[in-house]
């Protein structure tokens, strides 16, 4: 069995992976035109930002999965900066509901929160990316 020319299917999950993976750092060469105004229609959910703060009282502004904290890092400019994860994303939802900030909502720095959610249709635990980052500490 050798290599052909000729195309072949790929599984859905090759293609979202490979398809994500392109997506996340797609690099060009050379210098290209960047600023131009593009609308587009798309969904976005709503959030309650009483939520929000609940969660924040509840968890503290330290990320869950690696414990930055912004203030510490940042001083003043980062005093109570943090961003709030749906455990269970709002896109699973098949309607809108009741959000619980102590069960459902969880504090995580940017780069904790970009790497959650970085391949579409593969959300990581909290778990799963604190198995991560102490992997990568041994």
């Amino acid at each position: 069995m050798g290599y052909s020319d000729s195309p072949r299917n790929l599984t859905e999950e090759a293609a979202l992976y490979i398809n994500s993976d392109l997506e996340a750092e797609q690099v060009e060469e050379g210098h290209r035109i960047e600023g131009n105004i593009k609308y587009y229609y798309g969904k976005r959910y709503e959030r309650d930002s009483n939520n929000r703060r609940l969660a924040i009282k509840k968890h503290g502004l330290n990320c869950y999965a690696c414990e930055f904290n912004f203030e510490q890092v940042y001083g003043e400019r980062g005093k109570d900066f943090i961003e709030v994860h749906h455990i269970k994303p709002l896109s699973t939802f098949e309607e809108a509901a009741e959000i619980n900030p102590e069960k459902d909502l969880v504090p995580l720095c940017a780069n904790c929160h970009r790497m959650v959610h970085r391949k579409k249709g593969e959300v990581l635990s909290i778990e799963e990316l604190k198995e991560i980052l102490l992997k990568q500490k041994e």
